[in-house]
């Protein structure tokens, strides 16, 4: 799929986590924010309602995001 260039304003707090986000994980700021956008977008309707997919399922893509957001989290924890 072909890029789009946009341009948003963001605090400078958020973007330096974002930097950090992104610099954690092995990621570039731009799937940083993609990552973001699309749980943002699909979260709320796959996971936040009682029903998420009509069969109760969640999208493979949005479970995928969340277990890796678990295992960051996993690692800090236990660099703590």
């Amino acid at each position: 799929m072909p890029y789009v260039k946009k341009t948003f304003r963001i605090d400078s707090e958020l973007a330096d986590e974002l930097e950090r986000y992104a610099a954690s994980n092995g990621l570039s700021q731009t799937d940083a924010v993609q990552g973001a956008i699309r749980s943002a977008i699909q979260v709320p309707y796959a996971c936040h309602t009682q029903e998420g997919r009509p069969d109760g399922s969640v999208p493979r893509d949005v479970y995928d995001d969340l277990r890796r957001q678990i295992e960051v989290k996993d690692e800090q924890i236990a660099d703590l």
